[in-house]
């Protein structure tokens, strides 16, 4: 993002990039001046920085260990999917058979109201 622009301007132009000679504009002046000085508060008082980034530190690790640890939420469609497999060469008449007995049986259940089944 900021390569890219860097180069152009230093391989496809006469100009000379870092030209001590160029004036900065105002907002950039501004910026780094107030930067500098932040930066020189920031390294006398190097405690108060460590310690409170220690503390950020600690905040995040207790919020973090309240997140949850799936992406989705569990569904509860209300609904189970079994898969009856039968030896391989089983016909499918044979298939059929089991499929039926195992609806029947899975019907007989008083909470289960339909079933659907694939055969084959």
């Amino acid at each position: 993002m900021t390569l890219t622009p860097l180069l152009c301007n230093m391989l496809l132009t006469n100009d000379k990039y870092l030209d001590k000679n160029e004036k900065d504009k105002w907002l950039t002046a501004k910026l780094t001046h107030y930067y500098q000085l932040s930066l020189e508060w920031a390294l006398q008082h190097k405690r108060i920085f460590i310690f409170a980034s220690l503390g950020l530190f600690l905040v995040s690790l207790i919020l973090y260990s309240t997140l949850g640890r799936t992406f989705l939420p569990e569904f509860n469609e209300g609904s189970l999917t079994l898969s009856v497999v039968c030896k391989p060469g089983t016909s499918l008449e044979e298939s059929n058979r089991l499929g039926n007995l195992v609806e029947t049986e899975l019907l007989s259940i008083p909470e289960i109201v339909s079933t659907s089944r694939r055969t084959g």
